[in-house]
């Protein structure tokens, strides 16, 4: 339940015997935030003297925690409205939380001049200045993480026509803050080196910059296996010490990789540079083979290859007509046609093979044409 009091001075010119005779009362209108003040709050006792009248009133059960209180007074004569104030909020303090320090913000929207600010901070149950300012603003370092600190604000001021009274005293709620690390590390600055024939790609960086943070705890590895696409996490290394990974017999090495570090907020740095890779495929087929059954050169199959999703490959004999097709990268092809299931004879077969190989901007064609010579032997037989 918040509560502010409120103070203010009767009008010195007013012609009460005429004009504006009594009865006399002032009512008290307020809003939450700076609008116009029109919601009824209150109202002072009745009395046949403006002197009379109670110039101060508490108003009780305010949200002061989330908004700034506007206020204004109106001087009532004979039910009557005489005139108000000009509409004066409170000082609303907002606490922001930084590593090991708080930042205090506070604003109000007052008719007179404020000419200083005094910061009070709860210590050892008593609150105590710890500074005075004219700026708007003021920082609290030298904090404890993630402990409780309580303040609040006043302002002096005055207004600039002779004749009021000054200084005048306004204090913001009491508020509090809990420091915390919000300041992110800076982002690794790794390398990569990539052996395309072992299937393995190594990450290396330094130990990140303590400019930007000195508590970094452990890295994030994220990967993305085409270019463009949207990263994911791949890895993450639970030690500061741990500033270098291998991922080894990969079935792709094509790849961007970036990293990240985490301080023990759990802030978490910018993405690296992005460090990207591709694979090295590779597909041959042989010029001849021997269906026999002998057990040596009897298929029609490439050597050992890498990085292929799969393959379109046509077979035609001399006159062009189909003999064999398939999708399958090991091919196996025994020498027979592919819908009789028959040997075919000795001689020179032309292909056509469209390879889909695995690339870092996603599966790439790479179509290879060529001639393969089928040397039949006795006894052919057909594999499972």
């Amino acid at each position: 339940e918040g509560v502010d009091s409120l103070r203010w001075t009767h009008p010195i010119d007013i012609d009460t015997s005429v004009e504006f005779p009594g009865p006399y009362k002032y009512m008290i209108y307020g809003s939450d935030g700076n609008v116009s003040p029109d919601f009824y709050i209150g109202e002072t006792t009745v009395a046949n003297r403006i002197s009379e009248l109670d110039s101060s009133f508490e108003v009780r059960q305010l949200n002061n925690v989330d908004f700034p209180q506007n206020f204004k007074i109106v001087l009532e004569s004979a039910g009557e409205p005489v005139g108000n104030t000009t509409a004066a909020s409170s000082v609303f303090l907002s606490i922001l939380p930084r590593d090991n320090a708080l930042d205090l913000i506070w604003n109000h929207n007052v008719p007179w001049t404020n000419l200083e600010y005094v910061v009070f901070k709860l210590l050892d149950d008593t609150f105590r200045v710890i500074d005075t300012t004219k700026l708007r603003s003021f920082t609290d370092t030298g904090l404890t993480n993630e402990k409780e600190y309580t303040y609040y604000v006043r302002s002096i001021g005055r207004y600039s026509t002779e004749g009021f009274p000054e200084p005048i005293i306004n204090n913001s709620q009491i508020a509090s803050g809990i420091p915390a690390d919000t300041v992110r590390p800076c982002a690794p600055i790794p390398t990569i080196q990539s052996d395309c024939d072992l299937g393995r790609n190594s990450l290396l960086w330094p130990k990140s910059n303590l400019e930007c943070a000195n508590d970094v705890v452990s890295y994030n590895i994220y990967w993305t296996a085409v270019v463009g696409e949207e990263y994911r996490l791949l890895r993450s290394l639970p030690s500061s010490l741990d500033t270098s990974f291998v991922f080894d017999n990969l079935e792709s090495v094509a790849g961007c990789y970036v990293v990240t570090a985490v301080d023990s907020f759990s802030n978490e740095s910018d993405f690296s540079a992005q460090l990207c890779v591709d694979n090295c495929p590779v597909y041959e087929l042989p010029n001849v083979f021997t269906p026999g059954g002998d057990g040596f050169n009897d298929l029609f199959m490439p050597g050992p290859y890498r990085y292929i999703e799969s393959i379109d490959l046509v077979v035609y004999n001399r006159w062009g007509n189909l003999v064999f097709k398939t999708t399958d990268p090991d091919i196996r092809w025994n020498g027979t046609h592919y819908m009789s299931k028959k040997p075919l004879s000795s001689g020179v077969y032309f292909y056509e093979c469209i390879v889909y190989e695995i690339r870092l901007n996603g599966i790439v064609p790479r179509r290879i044409r060529g001639n393969v010579s089928i040397i039949n032997q006795d006894n052919i037989s057909n594999p499972n």
